[in-house]
């Protein structure tokens, strides 16, 4: 039998035994305060939550209902005729009764005193309700309860011998008496379990009321103030809980490249930060090899330059790269350098390394607008000589909120500078993406020069970073839910709605660029590109055991260490909450390895928005947090309409955004932020947006 449990410490406190309620009852303009009936208003809720429980009150909760009935707040609001009659209702209404596991507990709890003044034993359940009704009718033997003069002396007279000396101030019989009608209204369908902020072995925690909801078949849980806690649908595991809110944020991973590729023609793709967009220039002209990224400059007057468009637009960056030239500068400067706030290449900053025809090394910041060329400042020289070997470090900083803009540049292998060579103010860009950019200067005598660059690194900032707050909580339970709200499905609960440990999302984060568990997408290939085919036993460098469904083991591909792709992930989150695995076995338990198969054929969980072919899915209504999104974002894929990305939904953003989270090859890694595409769900012109297919409730 399910049985209650005593008040939690903070409702106990707001009507313990020795509350003393104010002499002077709030009155405001003849009516009680708002402070005061919300107060009231609350004391009733959480007494009445602690008491009934499916039509029910136990017998070994008299004592505390004994004492809190004694509380001179509630006799107050028992004295009053109307909630009398209410309370006297639900009583009647209902019967105390014990198990023989209770007996001996409801027994010493009847041979107290139901209210005090009462002497007799109510030994049996019926005598009980007798006693109770005996002492409220008593209670009630007033000429006048809505008359405040000659009332409280005769009230007092009456309840002398039961309740002690009250002083009963009533300023508003009328007032109060409105709020009671009012409350009873909304409080008369009996409250179930009582929630308590501590748990414990001798109390089973109940008080939620399951029902019933289609499209897809669920239950939907609430609690006994009637809050939707949780929802549980129908062949899932999947849970979402009502818990503390929470909000989630991604930062730039800023960028990284190496230049450990192969590409002709093309810079291709950053190890971090995207793939470069080239302009100005024919592609003839960019090479990456040998770890070195170069441009092959063969006309003065015309920059080379290629952009990370793919990192989207920053508002500010601190980085660095290395730089050097084939050959001296003649006739003019060879310049070379890092854009930022590039809006276009007619309008952006350029911090600039310059190599001038009288052998020296300069330090400049220039502005781009509408394609004249702006020196901010004069050039720093920064070395009267310089060796055609060296490979010089421009490292530079830039924060469009105080237009702050620095640079220097040293020999790789000195020690770095300690001041800055150049600092500027200049706001006028404030965001934009991130590049790098040569020219030979007019006049400049010996083009072809080749410029090479290496290790570009650089941290930055989003103008506007994917902020997601809710207080959904996602978990698993441990087999597929069939709609049976039995005991162990409530202890579940009561565990989960209290458990604070890394639920789905929570773990998620831990696989971002900055978290602790950082997941790669996939190893470079040679030309820049990322392998797409790391599962979730190669990013743990462990052999998977598929022996459940007789699909043998499958040893880790030492290459793909701490790398996972889209379908990858996913599985690594499932299996760590529990959720079993194969590779192509569809039975409907366990998750397979492919996006396709996940989502078109397996029947694990249900399909909760099928896939229709390619037809975007407009209608959110449906869709709930912790459910699996599909796309057919592979334009390239001859099988139009299969699935080939996936994807949790991890809720709605501040611009009302309906995000992502998936592991991509752009970012490098698990993302719901706008790299390598938006992570957004809801729209009309984003790849994701266009292609997002189906979804799927495990």
């Amino acid at each position: 039998m399910q049985v209650t449990r005593p008040l939690p410490p903070k409702l106990r406190e707001i009507i313990d035994f020795n509350y003393q309620f104010p002499v002077d009852w709030p009155v405001v303009d003849n009516t009680i305060s708002p402070d005061a009936t919300r107060t009231l208003k609350q004391v009733i809720i959480n007494s009445l939550q602690n008491y009934y429980y499916d039509h029910r009150i136990f017998t070994h909760v008299v004592p505390d209902f004994n004492r809190h009935f004694q509380n001179r707040l509630f006799n107050k609001m028992v004295q009053h005729q109307y909630w009398i009659d209410q309370f006297l209702h639900l009583i009647e209404d209902n019967q105390f009764f014990y198990n023989d596991e209770e007996q001996n507990l409801s027994r010493n709890a009847a041979s107290n005193s139901v209210v005090n003044g009462l002497s007799k034993e109510s030994d049996t359940p019926q005598n009980m309700v007798g006693d109770i009704n005996t002492y409220l009718t008593a209670a009630t033997k007033t000429d006048d309860l809505n008359s405040v003069d000659g009332t409280e002396t005769e009230l007092n007279t009456i309840h002398k011998s039961t309740l002690g000396d009250i002083t009963v101030q009533f300023k508003n019989f009328a007032g109060f008496s409105n709020f009671i009608d009012q409350l009873v209204t909304a409080v008369s369908p009996c409250f179930i379990g009582a929630y308590s902020d501590d748990y414990d072995d001798d109390y089973s925690y109940f008080g939620f009321r399951f029902e019933r909801a289609t499209d897809p078949d669920r239950t939907l849980v609430y609690d006994p103030l009637d809050q939707l806690v949780a929802t549980l649908t129908d062949g899932c595991k999947t849970v979402a809980l009502k818990g503390a809110t929470r909000t989630f944020i991604e930062s730039s991973p800023g960028i990284n490249d190496n230049f450990t590729r192969t590409n002709v023609d093309s810079f291709g793709r950053a190890e971090t930060g995207g793939r470069y967009f080239i302009t100005e220039s024919v592609a003839g002209d960019f090479d990456v090899a040998d770890g070195v990224g170069t441009m092959n400059v063969t006309t003065v007057n015309a920059s080379r330059r290629a952009t990370l468009s793919q990192t989207n637009i920053l508002k500010s960056f601190s980085g660095q790269v290395k730089i050097k030239t084939d050959k001296v500068a003649a006739g003019a400067s060879q310049e070379a350098g890092i854009t930022f706030g590039y809006v276009d290449l007619l309008n952006h900053y350029e911090a600039v390394l310059r190599f001038t025809s009288t052998g020296t090394v300069q330090v400049g910041i220039i502005k781009k607008i509408d394609g004249d060329t702006n020196l901010i400042g004069a050039y720093v020289q920064v070395a009267a000589t310089r060796n055609i070997a060296d490979w010089w470090r421009l490292k530079m900083f830039w924060d469009s909120a105080t237009g702050q803009i620095k640079a220097k540049a040293w020999i790789v292998g000195d020690a770095e500078p300690t001041t800055w060579a150049k600092e500027e103010v200049d706001t006028t860009y404030t965001k934009g993406r991130i590049g790098l950019r040569s020219i030979l200067n007019t006049s400049t005598s010996n083009a072809p020069v080749l410029f090479s660059y290496d290790d570009l690194v650089g941290t930055g900032d989003w103008p506007t970073n994917p902020i997601i707050t809710h207080d959904t909580w996602v978990r698993f339970l441990s087999y597929n839910y069939n709609n049976v709200n039995d005991d162990s499905l409530v202890a579940w609960l009561k565990i989960a709605l209290k458990d604070t440990s890394n639920d789905l999302f929570a773990e998620s984060i831990r696989y971002l660029p900055t978290g602790d568990l950082n997941a790669g997408y996939g190893p470079l290939e040679s030309d820049g590109t990322r392998h797409d085919g790391s599962d979730w036993n190669d990013y743990l460098g462990q052999t998977a055991d598929y022996s459940e469904t007789s699909e043998g083991t499958v040893a880790p591909d030492d290459t793909q260490l701490g790398f996972t792709d889209c379908s990858g992930w996913e599985r690594l989150l499932l299996k760590t909450f529990g959720i079993h695995l194969s590779l192509y076995v569809f039975d409907g338990i366990h998750v397979p390895r492919e996006s396709t198969d996940i989502m078109d054929n397996s029947d694990v969980g249900v399909a909760i928005i099928p896939r229709s072919g390619t037809t975007q899915i407009t209608d959110f209504t449906k869709v709930q947090i912790g459910d699996l999104v599909g796309f057919d974002a592979d334009l390239t894929d001859p099988e139009e309409g299969q699935v080939d990305h996936l994807g949790w939904f991890m809720g709605y953003d501040k611009f009302k955004k309906a995000r992502f989270f998936s592991s991509r090859a752009t970012p490098n890694g698990p993302t719901f932020a706008d790299v390598g595409g938006q992570s957004v769900l809801n729209g009309t012109t984003n790849l994701y947006t266009k292609r997002f297919v189906c979804t799927r409730r495990i």
